[in-house]
Order: structure tokens, then sequence, then C-alpha cells
């Protein structure tokens, strides 16, 4: 980053808002956050949260799971500068079977989904909003900063 190294990765995870995909989110302060892949095993990856190159640690208000993201995924910074992510804590015997929380600021909000979609921000309101479902239920959510 502008002419420094800040660490050696195999793979970034690009991360996606609407129509825009992107390697690195950037804060209204100036912070740069990226999702990098990381080896656990011989056998097993996942992903770390990085910001100004500094992993972050896997946060504590997570509902559970292996201690471990296994994906992140709409990685972004409102205009208030809340960082706003989905991640897999809890993965299942197959993707279709993956939990999945939604963090801001590295903290869980406490709410475990099997699916997440239509994740959407709108700056003006400084609002995110999405429609998850969790067991037979379908929920349509408004987060506001």
């Amino acid at each position: 980053m502008e002419g420094r190294k800040i660490g050696t990765y195999s793979f970034l995870s690009y991360q996606s808002l609407g129509d825009s995909v992107y390697p690195m989110a950037y804060s209204p302060s100036g912070d740069f956050t990226f999702v990098a892949e990381e080896q656990l095993n011989d056998t097993s990856y996942g992903n770390a949260v990085f910001t100004n190159g500094v992993k972050l640690p896997f946060p504590e208000t997570a509902a559970g799971g292996p201690g471990y993201f296994r994906g992140v995924y709409n990685l972004f910074y409102t205009v208030s500068g809340e960082m706003f992510f989905l991640a897999v804590t809890k993965p299942g015997e197959d993707y279709t079977m993956d939990l999945k929380e939604v963090f801001v600021n590295n903290r869980s909000l406490g709410k475990i989904y099997n699916s997440v979609s239509a994740i959407s921000y709108d700056a003006a309101k400084n609002e995110v909003s999405f429609i998850a479902s969790r067991d037979n239920e379908v929920f349509d959510v408004l987060l506001k900063f």
C-alpha cells in the first residue's frame, strides 16, 4: 500500500455491494480493510479480516462455531465509518447448510441466519437492508447507523 509492504497473502477474497466488486474497502477516515485466506491446517482454510494490514481477532461475540470464518462477504464501510460484513461462522456439511452472522465493527449483531440475500446500503439514510431466513421464517432486516 502506497509503496510499503503490508504482508504476504496467497488469496484475497473480493467483496461486493450492489454492482461494485473490490479487493479492499476504505473507511471515511482512510483505513483499509480486506479479507485474506489463511491455512488452518494441512487440508483446511478459513478467512480472516485485516485492517491496515493487521489481522482482527475472531469476534468474541460470534455465536460459536470453530473460531474462524469459513467465508466473509459484503464487507464495506458506511458513511459514518461503521464496518459491515456477513460471515459464515458455523460451516455445515455443505455450503447450503452454513450458518451466517452479520457483523458491525467486528462484533456480531447476535442473529444467526441460514441465508442472507439482497443486501443493499443507502448512503443518504446510512441504512443497510437485507432479506434473511432462519428455520422456517423470513426476515426483512433494516439496520440504521
